[in-house]
């Protein structure tokens, strides 16, 4: 493949529209690099100054530091427009651009590349990836026709994920529908702490310390939790000296972690032993109170955990104490609670088994992404 390196800059350049037109479609960028709705409660806020995203056009948060070691950057492709905060900076591609967006957009999706701008990440108070910065990135040229079979080479394992994704939100929603007609008609009764053997706030053993760090021990996070019923792969792991430094900390088998700061709502299951860190509260059911239904209730609750942890534009923050109060069903018998889970447990299994797929599929995914950095 016949192919030039050149500088960014060369390629793009800012849009600056603020919202006149009213729109009320409020994104952020995530540091996995997908547009998402934006979890800033925005009742009665003037959205004049925030800034209109057309199809096309790309969107990404300066500031690197605090972010999962990512940089915040995405193409947004949907065909209505929407806005985002002032915060972030908005570019497109110049007419006459030899290089496409979607081609454009896979190089920023490289691990390489999030690398590349937390080192170039400079500030005193936050580390910011400029504007400058991102103009001076040097990113290969290949023809259009190129370019136009590597994007559809990831068109293929993505309409595989999508496909997986699919099946999962039909799964789900089959789940939600059991539940409900089983026990919609019933109010809640008891709360988390009451169903729980102990609620456990995670912990982080210290990041200075490298012998509790890089072992097969998961330590999880938030990223992690995101579109996953499971707890099984994790960016970080520890080692046992990392989880001795936190043994009060420690998770077993079928504990449900739920975050309560920052994102909030998110909930899995754990499949291994492991810890979490202090943004996850977690349930230890006691016995007779099936973790599956619990874990379907909580997956339900995400607007009353992150309207309990106070909302807004800087997250949720519910402590340990207010998540331990927060009500919840329990049925009177436990066998409708077994009947249930026998029902659903099927098709949990099989939301387990597509993650698996799900995770087979982004590491080939990312293999062909860092192939990118060779043409």
């Amino acid at each position: 493949m016949k192919t030039r390196k050149e500088k960014l800059g060369k390629y793009i350049h800012q849009v600056d529209i603020r919202n006149s037109n009213h729109i009320d479609y409020l994104l952020g960028v995530s540091n996995e690099k997908n547009m998402i709705p934006s979890i800033a409660n925005i009742v009665g806020t003037d959205l004049s100054s925030y800034k209109l995203v057309k199809n096309g056009q790309f969107v990404y948060g300066p500031v690197t530091s605090r972010n999962g070691e990512k940089i915040s950057i995405s193409l947004y492709q949907e065909d209505r427009d929407c806005i985002v905060s002032s915060s972030y900076i908005v570019f497109e591609l110049n007419e006459d651009s030899e290089i496409l967006a979607e081609f454009l957009y896979l190089w920023f999706k490289r691990p390489e590349f999030d690398r590349y701008s937390r080192y170039m990440s400079h500030g005193s108070v936050r580390e910011i990836f400029s504007w400058e910065s991102l103009c001076n990135v040097l990113v290969p040229v290949p023809s259009k026709e190129d370019q136009k079979e590597i994007i559809d080479n990831f068109k293929v394992i993505e309409k595989y994920i999508n496909n997986i994704k699919k099946q999962n939100s039909l799964l789900t929603k089959y789940i939600d529908n059991k539940y409900l007609s089983m026990f919609s008609s019933n109010e809640k009764n008891s709360t988390i702490d009451k169903i729980s053997k102990k609620v456990i706030t995670g912990g982080t053993p210290s990041t200075e310390n490298d012998k509790f760090w890089g072992g097969n021990i998961p330590f999880l996070t938030i990223p992690d939790m995101h579109n996953n019923c499971f707890q099984i792969v994790t960016e970080r792991n520890i080692t046992e000296s990392g989880l001795n430094s936190k043994k009060t900390k420690e998770l077993p088998i079928n504990s449900i972690a739920v975050s309560c700061i920052g994102t909030g709502g998110l909930s899995v299951i754990t499949t291994t032993k492991c810890i979490t860190n202090q943004q996850i509260n977690s349930i230890v059911c006691n016995d007779g109170i099936s973790p599956y239904f619990v874990l379907t209730q909580i997956r339900n609750m995400q607007d009353e955990i992150i309207n309990a942890g106070g909302g807004g534009t800087v997250g949720c923050n519910l402590s340990a104490t207010e998540f331990k109060k927060m009500k919840i069903f329990v049925p009177s018998s436990t066998d409708e609670m077994q009947v249930f889970e026998n029902d659903v447990i099927p098709f949990y299994k099989k939301l387990y088994s597509n993650q698996l797929k799900l995770l087979n599929l982004k590491q080939i995914y990312n293999l062909y992404l860092s192939k990118l950095a060779k043409i």
